[in-house]
């Protein structure tokens, strides 16, 4: 999944929140090579067209984490009774997950949740199936490391030489597939989506991005 670099650096207080908008362009050892590649991608019956993402990094050196929310509007190619997305390394609150029509107030219900830890797949099964042609919208909440592997939304730090105190920053490399290591995505390059993002941040900190800034909030 490609999407815009975003960059958020220096230390905190007091929260802002700021939003961005972006377009994407973006197994068993009896298995063959190419079996196995096809066993880890995502079923074709749902296609994400927006995700509405919210993402409160801690840029702390005992808590490197980021709570988030993650909204996306579904297309039904086929009907389906699941959800199928990647994430890695990411804590889902079970709670939190809410599937419904995008026309309709009522959730449907969430009968169970699965992760595979192999295929870094998510499933999310539903007592109702989703039908064809219509639009759906699906809620996550979880939480997601800051991890040092420059993947996905990670943290590096510096030395500023004026005051000898280390400089932490957290930065975004979601290309091609490390998307689903900062939030739970349909992370394939087939399948391309609008963005609409925030982030909070300290007021002392500074957020970059390589779209325009939409709004400012203080929290």
């Amino acid at each position: 999944m490609a999407l815009g670099a975003i960059l958020l650096s220096a230390l905190a207080v007091g929260l802002t929140i700021l939003l961005y908008s972006n377009s994407c362009e973006a197994a068993p050892e009896a298995l063959t090579q190419k079996s196995a590649i096809v066993a880890t991608r995502l079923p074709t019956n749902l296609e994400p067209l927006h995700y509405r993402l919210q993402l409160m990094p801690f840029l702390n050196q005992q808590n490197f984490t980021t709570n988030g929310a993650v909204s996306v509007t579904l297309n039904v190619i086929e009907d389906t009774d699941k959800i199928a997305i990647n994430m890695y390394d990411i804590t889902v609150h079970n709670d939190s997950v809410k599937v419904k029509h995008l026309n309709q107030s009522e959730n449907i219900e969430v009968t169970d949740q699965k992760y595979d830890n192999i295929s870094q797949i998510y499933t999310i099964y539903l007592k109702d199936s989703l039908k064809k042609g219509e639009l759906y919208e699906l809620e996550i909440k979880f939480i997601s490391k800051l991890n040092d592997k420059m993947q996905g939304f990670y943290r590096s730090h510096y030395i500023d030489p004026k005051t000898n105190t280390t400089k932490w920053m957290a930065s975004t490399q979601f290309s091609p597939t490390d998307a689903r290591r900062a939030f739970p995505c349909f992370d394939e390059p087939s399948f391309k989506a609008k963005f609409t993002i925030s982030i909070a941040r300290p007021n002392n900190m500074t957020t970059i991005s390589n779209m325009p800034k939409r709004a400012t909030d203080p929290m």
